[in-house]
């Protein structure tokens, strides 16, 4: 649970935390999505029931990509960063 906290980014090293399946990212100060996330295989959820598995990325200021992009999910971020 890290909401709240005016993060503006994630170390990269997060992406070894394969056994995560639920990650709470809510209203910090992140502006650019964390491109570690998407190797967690864990689905991006703008918003979410806090008991859904996800990384829920609500109320961030997103400029890139788009919030439109992020709110289509992790598959849609995956072709954003070309990683697939």
């Amino acid at each position: 649970y890290l909401s709240d906290n005016l993060l503006s980014s994630l170390p990269t090293e997060i992406k070894n935390l394969q056994n995560l399946t639920w990650l709470s990212l809510y209203n910090n100060q992140i502006n650019k999505f964390p491109e570690a996330l998407l190797y967690l295989k864990i689905e991006v959820k703008w918003s979410s029931n806090v008991l859904e598995k996800g990384i829920l990325v609500e109320d961030n200021p997103f400029q890139n990509p788009p919030v439109d992009i992020i709110k289509q999910g992790r598959q849609a971020l995956i072709y954003y960063y070309g990683l697939e």
